[in-house]
């Protein structure tokens, strides 16, 4: 069975606890296996193993993976960043599938290791100035780029964040004309089968107009 990808609330979770575990943890080493990037970290409660999967999930394993023998270009390019510095905090930007880990060292410099966990995946490693230094994939977007010795841009939101909008979605739905499913799912940064339990669990009839509903 297929492992589904994390949806922004997974994320939402899953920073909160990184945070917790991770925070004022340092780096020990950096490793690729496969489509698996392996962070070794040492912190407060001993050693931990964190694992990205490319664009579907981000997690803290005892799994003992086997070590490859010889590291890529991008790992030993992080690894020279990366190494020996320490988490200060991880976040989840803007409600999205996005993972910050904000970092420092002992020039107290606060750089961060991005993960985009959609479109295929991206690992982003930014300094002080935001500036790109290493990335997995370097690609121009519609909206934005990701290129070396150039600044990051976050992905532009798709919808409102969910956890800050319990006004603005009350209006949004009573002015609209389409289903209360399609809506929230459209103008929320939220999945369609999230938004389908958000109106069971509300016993709203999800195909019913926005507008037609009761404000109450």
């Amino acid at each position: 069975m297929k492992k589904r990808e994390f949806s922004n609330f997974d994320v939402s979770v899953i920073a909160k606890e990184l945070n917790m575990v991770l925070s004022g943890g340092q780096i020990d080493n950096i490793y690729e296996i496969e489509d698996i990037l392996l962070l070794k970290i040492n912190t407060k409660e001993g050693k931990k193993n964190l694992i990205i999967k490319k664009d579907s999930r981000i997690n803290l394993t005892n799994y003992e993976y086997p070590i490859p023998s010889y590291p890529s270009q991008y790992i030993m390019a992080l690894r020279k960043f990366l190494r020996n510095r320490i988490i200060l905090n991880v976040t989840q930007y803007n409600f999205d599938r996005i993972v910050i880990f904000e970092l420092n060292d002992k020039t107290n410099e606060s750089w961060k290791f991005i993960i985009e966990l959609f479109n295929k995946g991206n690992y982003i490693l930014i300094n002080s100035d935001k500036i790109v230094k290493v990335a997995k994939r370097y690609k121009k977007f519609r909206d934005r780029s990701i290129l070396a010795n150039r600044e990051y841009q976050f992905p532009k939101s798709r919808g409102l964040d969910f956890l800050t909008v319990k006004d603005e979605i009350k209006e949004i739905i009573s002015e609209s004309e389409a289903e209360v499913v399609r809506t929230i799912a459209r103008k929320v940064s939220i999945s369609g089968m999230i938004s389908e339990e958000i109106c069971l669990r509300a016993n709203v009839d999800k195909a019913a107009r926005g507008n037609e509903l009761n404000k109450d």
